[in-house]
């Protein structure tokens, strides 16, 4: 899997399958155990980055047209100032 597309793939592919008319099925009681992000901590400042992007590309394929300039100017100062604070905090968690 590329790095650009590893944030929100799942919840792409959940909503074509829902789209297409597949079940798309929730288990709460299912569990899985990350290796405490150890992919995402390794490059933590690009992957943050990374995550706002995939929700901002993941927005923007599914905004409606009529708003979709007027919302996408807006999400995207927003996602890019909360992953700006999120890069800053884990800056100085170092």
């Amino acid at each position: 899997m590329c790095i650009r597309d590893r944030f929100f793939n799942d919840v792409d592919w959940c909503r074509r399958f829902w789209l297409k008319g597949w079940k798309v099925f929730f288990f709460p009681i299912a569990q899985i155990e990350h290796q405490k992000g150890a992919s995402v901590y390794a490059n933590q400042i690009p992957m943050i980055w990374k995550s706002h992007q995939g929700f901002y590309r993941y927005f923007q394929k599914y905004s409606a047209s009529s708003f979709k300039k007027i919302i996408n100017y807006g999400l995207g100062f927003i996602l890019i100032v909360v992953a700006a604070y999120r890069s800053f905090a884990a800056l100085l968690k170092k």
